[in-house]
């Protein structure tokens, strides 16, 4: 420990060797890709002159909190797409935390924050520079004035007070982003892009959650039902089940998850699903090889027709033409 009761041990990214806080070994051009491993730990980053991104998959966790350093010319990301984070001050007091399936917009001002993974968790972390955020975000006096104003004082915000759920649309991104196959020259244009379409689906979260707030806001044990709900559905593509029995699953009744569903996620369970389908067909279609038919099961279409017909019904045109 440190004078000032301080972890020792620094959690070290490109970033911060480029801010001149250490040095990562092989960081020699930008925009960079470096990707390390050790054991039970996979971590991906990027850089580039506005744009810092890490993917963080850990079986394992961390054994002892680590130290970050703090980054007040840059706007923080957070995805947790399995297992739990949390950040916490130098008290060891949690300042902010979240859980699979969630994700929010956080500021860390001038905060050294120690970072504690305890369990199994994979991460995606994007910095986007305060000047490259702004002209994105859009945010103003009636959206988001309070974290503007702590951004503005470089103090520690959430543009949310809770975490907001990962949508379909941001899981298919996120994939995208973190299995690029892509030719390095074209990366940067892509990466770019794939986080404007990010950080712009959770400003529209964002303000979709203001709207909720206004009318009847939800307990934070109705909204755990309902990430629950959605993360049953896509584990399960290949099965059918009716909301009678998704209710049971996950301790409600059938008109509660109706209702809570539409609040929490914008669609009705099953329109939900259905885009999560077309979305995962999609992506299935450009990044392999498979076989329609075996797409097709996948998804829960027993034949390969009905699954081409849905397909053409939610995007004008037959899996076979992306292909073409």
């Amino acid at each position: 420990m440190t004078s000032k009761g301080k972890i020792e041990n620094r959690f070290l990214t490109l970033l911060d060797a480029e801010e001149g806080n250490g040095e990562v070994n092989g960081y020699t051009i930008n925009p960079f890709f470096k990707e390390r491993k050790e054991e039970g730990s996979h971590f991906y980053e990027y850089l580039s002159e506005k744009i810092y991104f890490a993917h963080w998959n850990t079986s394992k966790g961390l054994e002892t909190p680590m130290l970050t350093y703090p980054h007040p010319d840059y706007i923080q990301l957070n995805f947790c797409l399995n297992g739990h984070i949390v950040y916490a001050d130098e008290t060891g007091l949690e300042v902010f935390s979240n859980t699979k399936g969630f994700q929010n917009i956080i500021y860390k001002g001038l905060e050294e924050l120690n970072v504690r993974i305890v369990v199994p968790t994979e991460l995606l972390i994007i910095y986007l520079r305060k000047d490259f955020f702004l002209d994105y975000s859009h945010l103003n006096d009636n959206n988001g004035e309070a974290f503007m104003k702590n951004v503005s004082l470089k103090k520690y915000a959430t543009l949310s007070g809770p975490n907001l759920p990962i949508s379909n649309r941001m899981a298919s991104i996120i994939q995208l982003l973190i299995n690029s196959q892509e030719c390095d020259g074209f990366k940067k244009n892509l990466v770019d892009a794939r986080i404007i379409e990010l950080l712009t689906l959770q400003l529209d979260s964002f303000q979709r959650s203001m709207i909720q707030q206004a009318g009847t806001p939800l307990k934070n044990e109705e909204m755990a039902q309902m990430e629950e709900a959605r993360t049953y559905l896509i584990s399960r593509l290949d099965s059918s089940i009716t909301l009678k029995e998704l209710a049971h699953q996950v301790g409600t009744n059938e008109f509660n998850l109706k209702k809570h569903f539409k609040m929490v996620f914008g669609k009705t369970v099953f329109a939900y699903l259905f885009e999560y389908k077309m979305e995962k067909a999609h992506d299935k279609l450009i990044q392999t090889s498979a076989p329609i038919a075996e797409i097709a099961l996948e998804l829960g279409y027993k034949h390969a027709t009905h699954f081409s017909a849905a397909f053409k019904r939610h995007y004008g045109y037959l899996p076979k033409e992306l292909r073409l």
